[in-house]
């Protein structure tokens, strides 16, 4: 194997599966990000809890400090009911583990996809680098 697609085979190797042990700490960031902008933003995190039958980042307690101006111990999509009454049995599993559930169910589509894609861009530059050496060697001729 050339030594420099090697280089690129493990950097790229490297980077996947560093992101990949870092995806539920990813998704968890990204859970409590949406819920500190809830009050400019509450659609993304009510929707979310109610799809996915979740509340939190990571349980339900996160909400203590965030709604505390409220006086409401969770959003009202904490809890199963699509009501706009006082959520006071919200549900058990956290939005963070929820979100993780969903990658796991499509892993191999996404997995697939992204496989795919990362093919079709190694063509893609092969192809590049082919036609371009191709036109380097070929004379142009100017006709006066």
């Amino acid at each position: 194997m050339n030594p420099k697609v090697k280089n690129i085979y493990e950097a790229l190797s490297s980077y996947i599966y560093h992101i990949g042990n870092n995806i539920p700490q990813i998704v968890h960031e990204s859970v409590k990000k949406k819920m500190m902008n809830y009050y400019s933003e509450p659609y993304i995190v009510d929707e979310m809890q109610w799809n996915l039958a979740c509340c939190g980042a990571s349980a339900a307690g996160d909400w203590f400090t965030i709604l505390r101006a409220s006086h409401l111990p969770y959003p009202f999509s904490c809890c199963p009911k699509k009501s706009f009454s006082i959520c006071e049995l919200p549900y058990p599993t956290s939005c963070t583990e929820a979100v993780l559930n969903v990658f796991e169910k499509y892993k191999l589509k996404i997995t697939l996809y992204v496989s795919m894609m990362i093919v079709m861009e190694v063509i893609g530059i092969v192809y590049a680098i082919y036609f371009t050496l191709k036109s380097r060697k070929q004379k142009i001729i100017v006709i006066n």
